[in-house]
């Protein structure tokens, strides 16, 4: 499911990929608050995450996959995934 041009990038090092079996089975819900676009946007500033995906997001650009970029931030950034989700909840049980 990778561009061609992102399995050059990893060929040649630029690019990063990470092992089935260190990512972690874990899901983040699916709520407004944690949609994918205000998560990517989020997350644009952190090279280290940056370098799992082909290509940072322009306008006009598909998103990446909701499920492959959970999976990225849950693996690298889990304290972070958690308090999305902990203030995601906290926002919910406000309204």
């Amino acid at each position: 499911m990778s561009p061609k041009h992102f399995l050059g990038q990893i060929l040649c090092k630029k690019k990063k990929v990470l092992l089935k079996k260190d990512v972690p089975v874990l899901t983040a819900p699916k709520w407004p608050e944690l949609c994918t676009a205000d998560i990517w946007a989020k997350m644009q500033n952190d090279a280290q995450v940056m370098c799992y995906f082909p290509r940072e997001h322009r306008p006009g650009q598909k998103l990446p996959d909701r499920t492959f970029m959970w999976k990225v931030l849950f693996t690298l950034r889990g304290d972070w995934c958690e308090d999305l989700i902990l203030q995601a909840h906290r926002l919910r049980a406000e309204k």
